[in-house]
């Protein structure tokens, strides 16, 4: 009986492909073959992100605490460290979440930044070389190193919270070299099992541990707020710098408010798991802005009701220093301190499973052999034996071969992505809609890369996401031309003069950065 419904639904499709090949110029026809490929999708069952699990995701991706902050201050004082944080989000974060939103929401696919590169640049040839494909293969490749390497510092640092906690509230135990590793490996574990149920588990989670995160601060904040003197927030003490020279280091002053920025890129993974209207992106990034600019704000001020004398010349003062927000919480309040130690912990964690989400999704897209785009610009993911999704990750699993015909049709496009085997990371487990093979592979790197040090694998991050950056910077702006009247739930404003303002705004700030390491 089922065989027999499989059959019809088929020849269904093969009568509607007929119809569509006859009036290839009837717009109405394509919408039925449109509607048509809807009836045979079977649901994605898995849970999506609402609007405000997505804000804390983006949060999370994008900076997940203040921690991080004291390097900033080192270089440039406080003073022009707060300054900082209101520039940047308008030269930096506000048009990296525009471009986002927009290229996001044209395609939505775990994907992500991936296709936009290999969408823009796909047709380019230099002669008889395919240097289009080539730009895509590269900044496929250069992704998943730079998250790749990415992911096992926040492991490092969490380990580094923990070994702090340790060593101040428990001094009889002390860390070894193996007792950090099996730590680190446990967090590795936990991380994975967080990352096999559904994104809204994910997404829950990331709303629990914002909470976590910001709250040790904001009770430091109001606590100390009745006796602050609001004008030593911008006095002449708080403009000098604190490093050993007593001199304003512009170079790592920029770059690291920069780096404190970034991860913009990576929400483009989840939007084809979100579950309310895509052009309403961009509403999201302000929402993660806003919750990033008030956890480094109110963090930094809070630290300053506590004295702090630095003197160069000593190498024990911590003023400012790496961790120095332990240090001035504990000394407005002990319980403080130890909250300070939870939430560094956390931060860590937090960002550890939310970028192991989007490089799982990225292995998995990368183990599909083509997507499919159409002269309308709608998408679709071609998998192994003629399996396809469309941008909500719903599977086509029916008329499959008549889906494909039409697809071959009318100037339409199969863009070879493809780079990983399929038995490898290809999969996704049906009860939750997770990409297993992904998260067990980037677990396995995790475990490795553990044993190099933090300034290792950040260098080796910033300098292959420097070239990927300005690979998606260009690509928004040529699909501007390629593509104009592509679908965009979400376009940015402004115009082609617009679009140019902001990738070139990016391009100079990526470039600035680049030559300061």
């Amino acid at each position: 009986m089922q065989h027999m419904e499989q059959k019809a639904r088929l020849f269904d499709a093969e009568e509607k492909y007929e119809a569509f090949k006859t009036s290839t110029d009837d717009s109405a026809t394509r919408s039925a073959h449109h509607e048509h490929v809807q009836t045979h999708l079977e649901p994605n069952k898995k849970k999506k992100l609402s609007f405000w699990q997505l804000t804390f995701m983006i949060f999370t991706l994008t900076t997940a605490g203040p921690f991080g902050i004291e390097e900033a201050i080192q270089s440039g004082g406080v003073f022009y460290t707060l300054l900082g944080l209101i520039i940047v989000p308008f030269i930096y974060s506000t048009p990296q979440s525009l471009m986002c939103s927009e290229l996001s929401s044209m395609m939505p696919s775990y994907h992500g930044y991936i296709i936009w590169v290999y969408r823009a640049f796909g047709d380019f040839k230099c002669g008889e070389f395919k240097c289009g494909e080539f730009i895509g293969f590269y900044n496929s490749i250069g992704e998943i190193l730079a998250m790749g390497s990415d992911i096992p510092i926040y492991l490092i640092l969490m380990s580094s919270y923990v070994e702090l906690f340790v060593t101040t509230y428990l001094t009889d135990f002390s860390f070894t070299f193996w007792t950090s590793y099996a730590f680190k490996l446990g967090v590795i574990v936990l991380g994975a099992i967080i990352n096999v149920f559904n994104i809204s588990t994910l997404g829950s989670s990331t709303m629990l541990f914002a909470v976590v995160i910001i709250l040790p601060f904001m009770i430091g904040f109001f606590y100390t707020l009745p006796n602050a003197n609001i004008s030593s927030w911008y006095n002449a003490n708080h403009m000098k710098p604190y490093n050993d020279t007593e001199q304003y280091q512009w170079g790592p002053f920029v770059s690291t408010l920069i780096w404190l920025h970034v991860g913009w890129d990576s929400v483009g993974a989840l939007t084809a798991e979100i579950q309310f209207p895509k052009s309403k992106l961009f509403c999201a990034f302000v929402g993660g802005m806003l919750l990033d600019y008030t956890a480094y704000t109110i963090a930094i001020l809070g630290a300053l009701s506590v004295e702090c004398n630095f003197d160069p010349s000593r190498s024990d003062t911590d003023c400012w220093q790496t961790g120095y927000l332990y240090t001035a919480y504990d000394g407005i309040a002990p319980f403080l301190g130890i909250l300070v130690c939870i939430s560094g912990f956390v931060a860590n964690f937090s960002i550890y499973c939310a970028e192991l989400s989007v490089q799982a999704r990225s292995f998995w897209a990368l183990s599909q052999p083509y997507v499919i785009l159409l002269a309308d610009g709608t998408m679709y993911v071609e998998g192994y034996n003629h399996t396809y999704y469309d941008d909500e990750m719903n599977e086509i699993n029916a008329g499959g071969d008549a889906f494909m015909d039409i697809a071959n049709e009318h100037n339409s496009k199969r863009i070879r992505i493809g780079i990983f085997p399929h038995w490898m990371c290809g999969k996704t487990w049906r009860k939750t809609g997770a990409p297993v093979g992904g998260v067990l592979i980037q677990s396995l790197v995790s475990a490795v890369l553990i044993l190099f040090d933090f300034q290792t694998l950040l260098q080796g991050t910033v300098l292959i996401n420097g070239i990927t950056w300005i690979l998606e910077f260009l690509s928004f702006l040529i699909l501007r031309y390629t593509e104009p009247n592509a679908n965009r739930p979400y376009k940015v404003c402004g115009g082609l003069w617009f679009a140019w303002f902001i990738t070139i705004d990016k391009i100079i700030l990526i470039i600035f950065l680049l030559f300061l390491i």
